[in-house]
């Protein structure tokens, strides 16, 4: 809120930054303030300003850049997290309740399946219209990439090999750490 002397027409600003900012001269002016208007007041508070049928509308119109393509490979990998982290949570709770061993290899051998199949999904391709990739959109998109496939390998190794269920729980878990490694991103 604006007010240059006391007693005076008050006029709202929506500036960003300087960018609309009328007081600083430094800036070409731009219309980001409401029309001056005296208060009603009866002499000690003030009550409303009379605009009546004449409010004020300010628009705000922003562009921003499209980086979907780079949101939706960290939504992908945090999915897939999230899918290991309900898999090691039943699996957690099988074990602290002495249900039977098949019962929790299952748990475990069904973790890891879905883990195999998460890893399958390709991650969010860029488009013309996204943002032009940058070097290190590139390498990190190939870092992943060769991470998904790794740890897939990894986890169909585990899942035809492992004996001990504990073990199992630990690759589970590497497996969820090393995802959200690769979940962030540095460009937001």
């Amino acid at each position: 809120m604006i007010e240059e002397k006391s007693d005076g027409p008050i006029e709202f600003e929506i500036s960003i930054g300087n960018h609309g900012n009328k007081l600083d001269e430094s800036v070409t002016p731009c219309a980001s303030t409401t029309p001056p208007t005296n208060p009603v007041s009866d002499g000690l508070h003030y009550y409303y300003l009379p605009w009546a049928d004449d409010k004020p509308c300010t628009m705000v119109d922003s562009q921003w850049e499209d980086i979907s393509f780079r949101l939706g490979a960290v939504n992908l990998l945090l999915r897939i997290a999230d899918h290991l982290e309900r898999g090691i949570s039943h699996l957690m709770v099988a074990i602290k309740a002495n249900l039977p061993i098949e019962t929790q290899a299952q748990l475990a051998i069904s973790s890891l399946d879905e883990f195999i199949m998460d890893c399958n999904h390709p991650l969010p391709q860029w488009e013309p219209e996204n943002i032009p990739q940058n070097e290190m959109d590139i390498h990190l998109r190939k870092l992943r990439e060769d991470q998904l496939n790794t740890l897939r390998e990894q986890a169909i190794n585990t899942r035809e090999t492992v004996s001990e269920i504990d073990d199992a729980l630990k690759e589970l878990k590497s497996y969820r750490e090393t995802i959200l490694n690769l979940a962030i991103e540095g460009k937001h």
